[in-house]
C-alpha cells in the first residue's frame, strides 16, 4: 500500500493529526539533503511510496497468512515460523518496517 492509498482510507481525525504534523515527516528527503525549495517534490515521492508499516500490521498479516493454513503444509513448519515469516516478508530498518518487493 502506498502512503497516499493509507491517507485516502484515513478518517478526519487521523487526517488532521497528519497534516498538524511536520510537513518535512512527509518528504523523501527528510531533512537530509533538503532541496526546500523543492519540498513539494519531495512529498509527492513520499505519497507514491510504499508506506511504512506498524509493528500491528505485521502481526494481522501474520495472523492471515497463519490461520489460512492451520500449519498443515506450512512453509515454516517449526516453532521460529513468525520469525521466518518476518524475514521472508518484511524489512525491518532503524524501527521502520517496510514490506520486501516481491
Amino acid at each position: 500500500m502506498l502512503n497516499i492509498e493509507k491517507i485516502r482510507e484515513m478518517d478526519s481525525d487521523k487526517m488532521v493529526k497528519l497534516l498538524n504534523g511536520n510537513k518535512c515527516s512527509m518528504c523523501t528527503y527528510n531533512n537530509t539533503n533538503c532541496l526546500k525549495e523543492f519540498c513539494s517534490i519531495g512529498i509527492e515521492e513520499w505519497l507514491n511510496q510504499e508506506c511504512e508499516l506498524t509493528i500491528d500490521d505485521v502481526y494481522g498479516e501474520y495472523d492471515k497468512f497463519c490461520c489460512t493454513r492451520n500449519c498443515l503444509g506450512c512453509e515454516y513448519p517449526d516453532d521460529t515460523c513468525l520469525y521466518h515469516f518476518l524475514a521472508d516478508h518484511f524489512i525491518i530498518i532503524d524501527g521502520k518496517i517496510t514490506r520486501r518487493q516481491k
